[in-house]
């Protein structure tokens, strides 16, 4: 006899079961996914990989993996507010991925928010000292330009 289950919330039902548990897919069904939509939004079917990776987050809402992608989909897209709270989530799910603080800190800076978005820099930039992780290079890009425009901006003001 099947399971009676009483309240679904933030993606389980009971508190405690997700749809990958209920539906017994294994880590690897859910990775085949992530690598289908991975490969869809790489030849720029965006659409394709947002069904997937949404279908992901349902499946299994505790994926450090899909939040991390619907948040770079919807940067891609230009959908600022879904992005920022996918990245949240994954930063939240995944506080060691360089990557997520790299996005995050990008999608600050365009919304305006410097001072949050320098933060997620720094952390990047922290977690790898001898500058091997090609998301924090990135960073370390972007806050390099940052300050040679500053030095244009405001010549003989740099600190």
């Amino acid at each position: 006899m099947a399971k009676i289950y009483r309240t679904f919330k933030d993606g389980k039902f009971d508190g405690q079961y997700t749809l990958k548990e209920i539906g017994g897919l294994s880590d690897e069904d859910v990775q085949g996914m992530l690598q289908m939509a991975w490969m869809f939004y790489s030849q720029g079917k965006l659409e394709s990989a947002e069904v997937i990776l949404q279908g992901v987050a349902a499946i299994d809402p505790d994926n450090k993996l899909v939040w991390g992608a619907l948040g770079a989909l919807y940067s891609r897209q230009n959908r600022q507010e879904e992005a920022l709270a996918a990245l949240n989530k994954a930063v939240a799910l995944n506080p060691d991925e360089i990557s997520n603080y790299v996005n995050r800190g990008e999608l600050l800076f365009k919304l305006g928010q410097v001072e949050a978005a320098a933060r997620d820099f720094n952390k990047a930039l922290a977690m790898d000292p001898d500058c091997r992780n090609s998301a924090a290079n990135r960073a370390r890009l972007i806050v390099a330009g940052l300050g040679e425009i500053m030095k244009m901006v405001r010549p003989g003001k740099t600190k």
